[in-house]
């Protein structure tokens, strides 16, 4: 078996974000084999990994496109995470032992050890988690994304029945959220990011200042 492959989460919707995240992150991500999760074929990525499945349940169609790997641990995307750097697991980390290691300090710790009673502890940012314990934790609920992150410190802590440890090792110091409440980010264009071919909106300059002050409120 495989120790780790990447499985970056997407849907038909969001292909033109999928395809630009393929083209941005080839060289940052070229460690591991990539497998996109996506619910219908994304034609911008014909020649690709894509795992298909149709359900309408977001966890559900996540943790089942998980079960068609065959590595112990992934590392976990969703579409619109854009890196300026490679990741890359250093090889003195010890696999067995590790049932989530999150790789940005979003929210900031000063600790390599996670503590699950703060909020978000555990959350969809870029992270190692090990596969069979994301699919237990998935395939349960219904979930949205936003859903699910809410409740993860919970379903760590209930699906982890063999102890596994939850990390913070920073490996990743910046990315691009390319994509915020379906809309490009302004930073896409101070990054340069050709989005010609995109219909998708990008945030107005209110919408960016709005969230600007309450990320800043919120951390």
């Amino acid at each position: 078996m495989e120790k780790i492959a990447i499985a970056v989460g997407t849907c038909k919707k969001y292909s033109d974000v999928a395809f630009l995240f393929n083209k941005a992150n080839r060289d940052f991500l070229s460690s591991y084999e990539v497998f996109f999760l996506t619910d219908e074929f994304i034609n911008e990525l014909s020649n690709e990994k894509q795992i298909i499945d149709s359900s309408n349940s977001w966890s559900k169609r996540i943790a089942r496109s998980l079960t068609k790997l065959n590595t112990s641990h992934i590392l976990f995307f969703l579409d619109d995470y854009f890196f300026h750097e490679n990741v890359v697991i250093p090889k003195f980390i010890n696999l067995e032992n590790i049932g989530y290691m999150r790789l940005v300090n979003i929210p900031q710790t000063t600790s390599i050890h996670l503590d699950t009673e703060i909020d978000y502890s555990i959350n969809f940012q870029p992270a190692l988690w090990n596969r069979e314990l994301l699919i237990n934790i998935l395939k349960h609920d219904n979930f949205s994304p936003w859903e699910a992150e809410i409740n993860l410190n919970y379903l760590y802590n209930s699906y982890n029945t063999s102890g596994k440890e939850k990390l913070f090792l920073n490996i990743v110091d910046s990315y691009l959220n390319a994509v915020i409440k379906g809309e490009w980010s302004r930073l896409v264009l101070q990054y340069q990011i050709d989005i010609s071919k995109s219909d998708r909106a990008v945030m107005s300059h209110m919408s960016w200042i709005f969230f600007k002050i309450k990320s800043f409120l919120i951390s």
